[in-house]
């Protein structure tokens, strides 16, 4: 019984080190403008920099339209082969965007 006690005790305060060494690490040093890192299993945030900051998604906006585009071509609502027309509001994406350097009015193939 004695044995039980002390290995949950030592299970108790092993788990309780590593979450204050965990808290004590210096963040690590990454060129991205903005990082979370959480714990799965909490929720609690370990570390972050600039969480909420607003910025472009970029990559993610990337596949999120292939997905909508390849699941409108799985439901038949597009085709392939299909044109889309480059829209003035398309091309006048922000500097620094992402672009196909396609005028206004221009077909591309979906």
């Amino acid at each position: 019984m004695l044995m039980k006690k002390l290995v949950a005790s030592l299970l108790v305060a092993t788990a309780c080190m590593s979450g204050a060494l965990a808290q004590s690490m210096p963040q690590p040093d990454l060129s991205a403008k903005a990082w979370l890192l959480l714990d799965e299993t909490s929720g609690q945030v370990i570390a972050s920099h600039a969480a909420t900051a607003r910025i472009e998604p970029a990559s993610l906006t990337k596949i999120m339209t292939a997905y909508v585009v390849f699941s409108a071509i799985h439901n038949k609502e597009l085709s392939p082969d299909q044109k889309v027309t480059i829209s003035t509001r398309a091309w006048k994406v922000p500097p620094g965007s992402s672009k196909m350097f396609l005028e206004p009015g221009s077909k591309v193939s979906v």
